[in-house]
């Protein structure tokens, strides 16, 4: 769960704007932390659910391809994944080839 591509040439073209950081922001603006404390039950456990969404890199031919997965439990070493679009056979990365 840890491994996260350094060279934007190795990824398809669709999965880039994980790495560039386009889709990822780190701070909530105001606004939005005023909507999540007045979120109903079910808002807040979609909210929970989606900060559980992770991506992991499968082999994809000659270019890794990102996998939404969903996580649950999580220790040092071991994390849990309750759902995602993983197949039997997919070559999932977890390191670089030196």
């Amino acid at each position: 769960m840890r491994f996260f591509p350094d060279n934007v040439k190795l990824v398809r073209e669709e999965d880039r704007q994980l790495i560039d950081g386009s889709t990822w922001r780190s701070k909530k603006t105001d606004a939005e932390k005023d909507e999540a404390a007045n979120q109903t039950a079910s808002e807040s456990a979609e909210a929970q659910r989606k900060k559980n969404q992770r991506h992991v890199w499968v082999v994809d031919g000659e270019l890794l391809r990102a996998v939404e997965v969903t996580t649950g439990l999580m220790e040092n070493k071991f994390t849990e994944m309750v759902s995602g679009d993983l197949q039997v056979g997919d070559k999932l990365v977890i390191g670089k080839k030196d």
